[in-house]
């Protein structure tokens, strides 16, 4: 439970790259919608080069088909390295939760020496004005 470096989990599974494609497709439509947007945003302010814009939509469309059908089809199957591979052991996903979980929510009770020096013993009787 302990084996945590400042509180962040790092997982014992990998993904090997499968979800670039759906990262690479994201990726692709913000750059069409900005591409658009900035299309209106130049017309609006009537800048004269914003027809140029028009071919950048049609160029990132094309560039996300060709690599669909030249790096996708490599995603789908999984590598010989990964397969071979045992299976690691699946993480006791309770026990991550609950270490997640900040001691102030937490139902169970915490004792105060943990805290020990964290109390102050000055009096905030004195005023300093």
């Amino acid at each position: 439970m302990y084996q945590q470096a400042l509180k962040v989990y790092v997982p014992r599974y990998e993904s090997y790259g499968r979800m670039w494609p759906h990262i690479n497709n994201r990726i692709l439509a913000s750059m069409v919608l900005y591409q658009v947007t900035m299309f209106g945003y130049f017309g609006v302010q009537k800048f004269v080069y914003a027809p140029l814009l028009i071919p950048l939509p049609i160029l990132t469309v094309l560039f996300g088909f060709v690599c669909s059908k030249k790096f996708y089809p490599s995603f789908q199957h999984q590598a010989l390295e990964v397969a071979a591979t045992e299976v690691k052991e699946v993480p006791n996903m309770e026990l991550i939760y609950r270490s997640f979980i900040p001691p102030s929510l937490s139902s169970e009770k915490i004792d105060d020496d943990q805290f020990e020096d964290a109390r102050s013993e000055v009096s905030r009787q004195t005023s300093f004005v």
